[in-house]
Protein backbone atom coordinates (compact mmCIF):
# COMPACT_ATOMS: atom_id res chain seq x y z
CA UNK A 1 0.00 0.00 0.00
CA UNK A 2 2.80 2.44 0.90
CA UNK A 3 4.70 3.48 -2.21
CA UNK A 4 7.36 6.21 -1.77
CA UNK A 5 7.21 6.86 -5.53
CA UNK A 6 3.75 8.39 -4.96
CA UNK A 7 4.87 10.89 -2.31
CA UNK A 8 5.52 14.60 -2.75
CA UNK A 9 7.01 16.36 0.28
CA UNK A 10 6.98 20.13 0.52
CA UNK A 11 8.81 21.87 3.36
CA UNK A 12 7.80 25.52 3.67
CA UNK A 13 9.07 28.40 5.76
CA UNK A 14 10.85 31.74 6.01
CA UNK A 15 13.05 31.29 9.09
CA UNK A 16 14.43 28.45 11.24
CA UNK A 17 16.91 27.51 8.54
CA UNK A 18 18.82 25.23 10.92
CA UNK A 19 15.65 23.15 11.22
CA UNK A 20 15.38 22.99 7.44
CA UNK A 21 18.95 21.64 7.28
CA UNK A 22 18.06 19.02 9.92
CA UNK A 23 14.98 18.12 7.91
CA UNK A 24 16.87 17.57 4.68
CA UNK A 25 19.54 15.56 6.48
CA UNK A 26 16.91 13.38 8.16
CA UNK A 27 15.06 12.77 4.90
CA UNK A 28 18.35 11.86 3.21
CA UNK A 29 18.71 9.07 5.78
CA UNK A 30 15.35 7.51 4.89
CA UNK A 31 15.78 4.06 3.32
CA UNK A 32 13.46 5.12 0.46
CA UNK A 33 14.81 8.69 0.01
CA UNK A 34 15.64 8.20 -3.68
CA UNK A 35 11.96 7.52 -4.39
CA UNK A 36 10.64 10.66 -2.69
CA UNK A 37 10.25 14.08 -4.27
CA UNK A 38 11.33 16.80 -1.82
CA UNK A 39 10.29 20.37 -2.55
CA UNK A 40 11.41 23.37 -0.45
CA UNK A 41 9.36 26.59 -0.49
CA UNK A 42 11.12 29.60 1.01
CA UNK A 43 10.01 33.20 1.39
CA UNK A 44 12.83 34.60 3.47
CA UNK A 45 15.78 36.83 2.64
CA UNK A 46 18.70 34.42 2.85
CA UNK A 47 20.17 32.74 -0.24
CA UNK A 48 18.66 29.31 0.43
CA UNK A 49 20.15 27.58 -2.60
CA UNK A 50 23.62 28.57 -1.39
CA UNK A 51 22.86 27.28 2.13
CA UNK A 52 21.73 23.91 0.76
CA UNK A 53 24.80 23.69 -1.47
CA UNK A 54 27.29 24.70 1.26
CA UNK A 55 25.88 22.08 3.64
CA UNK A 56 25.90 19.39 0.94
CA UNK A 57 22.18 18.77 1.39
CA UNK A 58 19.83 17.57 -1.28
CA UNK A 59 16.29 18.29 -2.33
CA UNK A 60 14.59 17.98 -5.69
CA UNK A 61 13.31 21.52 -6.06
CA UNK A 62 13.68 24.91 -4.37
CA UNK A 63 10.97 27.54 -4.83
CA UNK A 64 11.98 31.05 -3.79
CA UNK A 65 8.92 33.23 -3.22
CA UNK A 66 9.37 36.96 -3.68
CA UNK A 67 8.49 39.08 -0.71
CA UNK A 68 7.12 38.01 2.60
CA UNK A 69 3.76 39.42 3.61
CA UNK A 70 4.18 38.68 7.30
CA UNK A 71 3.75 35.65 9.49
CA UNK A 72 0.20 34.70 8.44
CA UNK A 73 0.20 35.71 4.78
CA UNK A 74 3.74 34.37 4.42
CA UNK A 75 2.63 30.99 5.79
CA UNK A 76 -0.39 31.05 3.48
CA UNK A 77 1.87 31.81 0.49
CA UNK A 78 4.07 28.84 1.45
CA UNK A 79 1.12 26.46 1.74
CA UNK A 80 -0.44 27.67 -1.52
CA UNK A 81 2.90 27.31 -3.36
CA UNK A 82 3.29 23.82 -1.87
CA UNK A 83 -0.22 22.82 -2.97
CA UNK A 84 0.39 24.21 -6.48
CA UNK A 85 3.71 22.35 -6.85
CA UNK A 86 2.10 19.14 -5.59
CA UNK A 87 -0.87 19.42 -7.97
CA UNK A 88 1.52 19.96 -10.91
CA UNK A 89 3.62 16.92 -9.94
CA UNK A 90 3.04 13.30 -10.94
CA UNK A 91 2.66 12.28 -7.27
CA UNK A 92 -0.64 11.33 -5.61
CA UNK A 93 0.06 11.97 -1.89
CA UNK A 94 1.34 15.29 -0.55
CA UNK A 95 3.05 15.87 2.80
CA UNK A 96 3.27 19.57 3.58
CA UNK A 97 5.03 20.84 6.68
CA UNK A 98 7.01 23.68 8.25
CA UNK A 99 10.80 23.85 8.42
CA UNK A 100 10.68 22.92 12.11
CA UNK A 101 8.44 19.84 11.84
CA UNK A 102 10.83 16.88 11.88
CA UNK A 103 10.49 13.18 11.02
CA UNK A 104 13.40 11.51 12.79
CA UNK A 105 12.83 8.03 11.33
CA UNK A 106 11.34 6.68 8.14
CA UNK A 107 9.04 4.14 9.84
CA UNK A 108 6.71 6.71 11.54
CA UNK A 109 6.59 8.60 8.24
CA UNK A 110 5.62 5.40 6.44
CA UNK A 111 2.98 4.61 9.10
CA UNK A 112 1.45 8.09 8.71
CA UNK A 113 1.03 7.64 4.94
CA UNK A 114 -0.29 4.10 5.41
CA UNK A 115 -2.85 5.35 7.95
CA UNK A 116 -4.17 7.91 5.46
CA UNK A 117 -4.40 5.31 2.68
CA UNK A 118 -6.14 2.76 4.92
CA UNK A 119 -8.66 5.33 6.12
CA UNK A 120 -9.83 6.09 2.58
CA UNK A 121 -9.89 9.77 3.52
CA UNK A 122 -8.36 12.70 1.67
CA UNK A 123 -6.72 14.55 4.54
CA UNK A 124 -4.73 13.65 7.63
CA UNK A 125 -4.02 16.39 10.10
CA UNK A 126 -3.74 16.97 13.81
CA UNK A 127 -6.28 18.79 15.89
CA UNK A 128 -4.62 21.56 17.84
CA UNK A 129 -4.38 22.03 21.56
CA UNK A 130 -7.45 21.21 23.60
CA UNK A 131 -9.75 24.16 23.47
CA UNK A 132 -12.92 25.10 25.28
CA UNK A 133 -15.48 25.18 23.84
CA UNK A 134 -14.61 22.17 21.63
CA UNK A 135 -16.17 23.73 18.54
CA UNK A 136 -13.25 26.17 18.57
CA UNK A 137 -10.88 23.27 17.77
CA UNK A 138 -8.79 23.65 14.62
CA UNK A 139 -6.41 21.56 12.53
CA UNK A 140 -2.77 22.45 12.84
CA UNK A 141 -1.04 23.62 9.67
CA UNK A 142 2.44 22.63 10.88
CA UNK A 143 2.11 19.30 9.07
CA UNK A 144 -0.62 17.62 7.07
CA UNK A 145 -1.02 14.87 4.49
CA UNK A 146 -3.37 15.35 1.57
CA UNK A 147 -4.44 13.52 -1.59
CA UNK A 148 -4.05 15.20 -4.96
CA UNK A 149 -7.81 15.15 -5.53
CA UNK A 150 -8.50 17.09 -2.32
CA UNK A 151 -5.54 19.42 -2.93
CA UNK A 152 -7.13 20.38 -6.26
CA UNK A 153 -10.38 21.16 -4.44
CA UNK A 154 -8.90 23.40 -1.75
CA UNK A 155 -6.29 25.20 -3.89
CA UNK A 156 -5.91 28.13 -3.73
CA UNK A 157 -6.69 29.05 -0.14
CA UNK A 158 -8.00 32.62 -0.35
CA UNK A 159 -9.49 33.55 3.03
CA UNK A 160 -11.16 36.71 1.77
CA UNK A 161 -13.23 34.60 -0.67
CA UNK A 162 -14.28 31.87 1.77
CA UNK A 163 -17.34 32.36 3.93
CA UNK A 164 -16.89 31.95 7.64
CA UNK A 165 -19.38 29.89 9.61
CA UNK A 166 -21.34 32.22 11.87
CA UNK A 167 -20.35 30.60 15.17
CA UNK A 168 -16.67 30.42 14.13
CA UNK A 169 -16.67 34.14 13.37
CA UNK A 170 -17.90 34.91 16.87
CA UNK A 171 -15.43 32.54 18.53
CA UNK A 172 -12.59 33.78 16.34
CA UNK A 173 -13.15 37.44 17.18
CA UNK A 174 -13.70 36.87 20.91
CA UNK A 175 -10.10 35.81 21.58
CA UNK A 176 -8.81 38.01 24.40
CA UNK A 177 -5.22 37.81 23.26
CA UNK A 178 -4.06 37.71 19.68
CA UNK A 179 -2.11 34.52 20.45
CA UNK A 180 -5.44 32.76 20.98
CA UNK A 181 -6.35 33.40 17.37
CA UNK A 182 -4.62 30.87 15.12
CA UNK A 183 -5.12 32.74 11.86
CA UNK A 184 -3.58 30.29 9.38
CA UNK A 185 -5.36 27.35 10.96
CA UNK A 186 -8.68 29.20 10.83
CA UNK A 187 -8.15 29.98 7.13
CA UNK A 188 -7.48 26.29 6.40
CA UNK A 189 -10.58 25.20 8.37
CA UNK A 190 -12.71 27.80 6.59
CA UNK A 191 -11.46 26.54 3.22
CA UNK A 192 -12.36 22.95 4.14
CA UNK A 193 -15.88 23.99 5.10
CA UNK A 194 -16.36 26.00 1.91
CA UNK A 195 -15.26 23.01 -0.20
CA UNK A 196 -17.21 20.37 1.72
CA UNK A 197 -20.37 22.45 2.25
CA UNK A 198 -20.42 25.12 -0.49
Amino acid sequence: MFNPNDIFISIAGFSRLTHLCFNLELYNNFSFRNNLHINVVYNGEYNLKELISINNLSCDNVVMLTGNEGVYRGALDGINASLKNFIESDKSIGVIHNFDFLFFYDNPFKMMITDLLKSGKSFLGWIGKKTHPPEKAIYETDCFVITKEFARQIYPIEPEKDKSIFYRTILHTEGVEESEVEVMEEWLFRRFINVIMP
